[in-house]
């Protein structure tokens, strides 16, 4: 016997199969356990809402002009400033190097 719940067990092979390319429904995972059903589509819908957040940048891409608050100032920071960061930066010097 698998040491992995069911639920668990399909959701592994949805996810597998929608990576290989060959997605499956909620439906088609649930055949022969159709009392998990609601259980299996609500965390595949949460499974893709994650997906999709860290897939794209839509928390900096969502507008024109995306504005990000400095934590260290109410001050609005430029979108245009770049920083580089390299390894053993302080946070003064990464903050210093923006201005």
């Amino acid at each position: 016997m698998d040491s992995l719940p069911l639920i668990e067990r399909l959701l592994l092979e949805w996810e597998r199969r929608r990576n290989s390319g060959d997605p499956v429904t909620p439906e088609e995972l649930c055949k022969d356990c159709l009392e998990h059903i609601d259980e299996v589509r609500s965390r595949i819908q949460a499974l893709e809402s994650m997906d999709f957040l860290l897939r794209s940048n839509a928390w900096t891409d969502s507008t024109k002009d995306s504005r990000a608050i400095d934590s260290r100032s109410s001050e609005i920071a430029d979108p245009s400033v770049t920083t580089t960061i390299t390894p053993g930066s302080s946070e003064d010097e990464i903050l210093a190097s923006r201005y």
